[in-house]
């Protein structure tokens, strides 16, 4: 027989905040449930539903339902945007309304590396050369990516906000990087169930970066 008295948790990220490598991370402990972007069809293809299913019977039949007796957290991934990209208009409704779900939000405090790796992510992915990719030098516009940092952070607190009664833990890439024990550590001490550690092995690291090969104007230095 299955159980549902287990910790239910979000992951709440933005594209190229490493979100793959916290998932993966709790996907080893064998008490931890770790699925990926149901929400986003670009990564769902493998599920057993469709967009045509209600959010509320994905998340009561495909996430949070019944586990093994073993299982003591059960959570998945969506990005601040993701629920636009799909037809579940009531996800964030639901989510909002359930102050029993942990939320784990997660950024990037480079801003920067972020903007650059996101940048390169889609020409990669628009080249269709996968690792044999090599990106143009580009010139960067200090007025543009000002506004692109002052609407990622207006989305990161605009969206912690819809989730003010929930527990909520805001961790960052790089702290995860820096001191991955210290942060699962942290991470545990929000689990009523204290299920144990997760696994001490080092976090799989991200995949290999693509170096940002950026060329600079002496205005654009100078600014």
């Amino acid at each position: 027989m299955g159980h549902r008295d287990y910790r239910r948790f979000l992951i709440l990220s933005s594209p190229r905040c490493g979100t793959h490598m916290l998932r993966t991370s709790f996907q080893r402990h064998p008490a931890v449930v770790a699925r990926t972007e149901l929400f986003n069809p670009d990564r769902n293809h493998n599920e057993p539903f469709d967009d045509t299913l209600p959010a509320e019977q994905v998340l009561d039949e495909h996430v949070y339902c019944d586990y093994p007796g073993r299982v003591r957290a059960v959570g998945f991934a969506l990005h601040r945007s993701g629920a636009r990209i799909g037809r579940w208009p009531d996800l964030w409704r639901i989510l909002e309304s359930d102050p029993g779900i942990h939320v784990l939000s997660l950024r990037r405090e480079n801003l920067l590396l972020r903007y650059l790796s996101l940048c390169l992510m889609r020409e990669r992915n628009r080249s269709g050369l996968g690792d044999a990719f090599v990106p143009d030098p580009r010139d960067l516009d200090p007025s543009t990516l000002k506004a692109e940092f002052e609407r990622s952070e207006r989305e990161l607190a605009h969206v912690d906000q819809r989730f003010p009664a929930h527990p909520l833990m805001r961790l960052s890439y790089e702290q995860l990087c820096r001191d991955y024990p210290t942060q699962r550590a942290c991470v545990e001490r929000q689990d009523p169930h204290r299920c144990r550690p997760l696994s001490s092995r080092r976090i799989p690291g991200p995949h290999k970066p693509i170096e940002p090969k950026a060329r600079f104007s002496r205005r654009h230095r100078a600014g």
